[in-house]
């Protein structure tokens, strides 16, 4: 059995290699990022205004003319020559570290082509709006996502993807925590990602990131040019050897035999294989930990302390705890925690904050989620159904 397994997994990663090699020297190394629509329009008005004034030969009209386009920040380099290659309009200004994207097309009348405009363009003007949007959701939502009221912050992220320039929006707790992620569905297209931090009294409650539809390419935007396919290869077959080491380490492993008693497992973890028995000793140890929780639970408690107390490895005792107990660590901590906090919300007027850190959490978003996960309503809700007698 073991043997077959080698195999097939030699296979598959033989068949990934092969694959992306293929797909690898499938690529044109001249081809270049396609502009998207905004590009083409904005290419296509200046070379429209170029056309006359080069047919002219009107030089200060045609710099002028220039000069009112090149107000658009977005345009970082504008260049135009004549059909003898003669440069006769060039304006620039500082790029900084935003991405470029080079364009070039002919100027033509009349069937004759007179010359050529060159632009750079960057997104300076999207990100200034990307991030005024930005400020504009998390001003929305604030007391959305400090109240845990997940319902309203659904429905007003909802509001703002109904436009078409926002592809995605995620919404995290400071402990990274996703409390919200939606998008507009995957396209095939380059974005724009903005990143805040959402801030309330001067305390980071949660971060935002936003996926902006950007002006640039609809095609590929990715590029590897023959000189660079040598060493793309050289990293697929590092990768390669790699994942095949990473492969038979872990099939050796797999098959070697597993401890049968946990009784001799304390203090090392055990394997992933073991049969998990609870012995006498091991129970004792059990109730000590229930009952340092119970007393204890408006303090910091970790899994690893408690193993340390213990004497126990950390894994193992989240394993014997799970078993004996019916729940995890943290979940038993949690639910005394807002068991608590629940009959303080019922039986006084503290702050919802105050009564979050009194029962032991260190921020109101954890507390606000643990509560909504084991009550089914936010703390808010809770208290005012109490107070109605609900």
């Amino acid at each position: 059995m073991e043997i077959r397994l080698r195999i097939l997994l030699l296979a598959s990663l033989f068949s990934a290699f092969v694959v992306s090699s293929v797909m690898l020297l499938s690529l044109d190394p001249q081809r270049m990022p396609v502009p998207g629509w905004k590009t083409e329009r904005l290419a296509e008005l200046i070379v429209s205004a170029c056309a006359d004034n080069l047919a002219h030969y009107d030089m200060p009209s045609l710099t002028r003319s220039m000069e009112s386009f090149f107000a658009n920040r977005d345009i970082v380099s504008m260049r135009v020559t004549d059909s003898a290659g003669n440069k006769v309009v060039s304006l620039a200004r500082p790029m900084g570290r935003m991405e470029k994207l080079p364009v070039t097309r002919s100027i033509e009348k009349n069937g004759q082509i007179l010359g050529t405009l060159s632009l750079i363009l960057t997104n300076f003007e999207e990100r200034e709006l990307a991030h005024r949007i930005s400020g504009l959701i998390v001003e929305a939502n604030m007391e959305n996502i400090w109240d845990y009221n997940i319902e309203a912050l659904n429905n007003s992220i909802e509001s703002f993807l109904k436009g078409d320039n926002i592809r995605r929006i995620v919404i995290r707790e400071t402990s990274g925590f996703v409390l919200l992620d939606r998008e507009q569905g995957a396209r095939d297209v380059a974005t724009l990602t903005v990143k805040k931090d959402i801030r309330r009294e001067g305390w980071i409650i949660g971060t935002i990131e936003i996926d902006f539809f950007s002006f640039k390419s609809d095609a590929s935007v990715s590029m590897i040019s023959g000189n660079a396919r040598p060493v793309v290869m050289a990293a697929l077959t590092v990768a390669l050897a790699v994942c095949m080491t990473i492969a038979f380490i872990f099939l050796k492993k797999s098959g070697e035999a597993a401890p049968s008693s946990l009784a001799d497992l304390d203090g090392s973890r055990a394997s992933p294989t073991t049969h998990w028995t609870v012995s006498s000793s091991i129970e004792e140890k059990l109730n000590k930990a229930v009952e340092y929780i119970e007393n204890n639970y408006n303090r910091t408690i970790s899994r690893e302390g408690l193993a340390v107390m213990l004497e126990l490895n950390a894994d193992n005792l989240g394993r014997y705890f799970k078993l004996y107990m019916g729940e995890k660590i943290n979940d038993r901590v949690n639910r005394l925690r807002v068991d608590e906090a629940g009959r303080k919300l019922a039986s006084t007027k503290d702050t919802i904050v105050s009564i979050a850190f009194d029962v032991g959490f260190e921020n109101i978003c954890t507390f606000n989620r643990a509560f909504w996960k084991i009550m089914g309503v936010t703390p808010t809700e809770y208290r005012k159904k109490t107070l109605h007698g609900g």
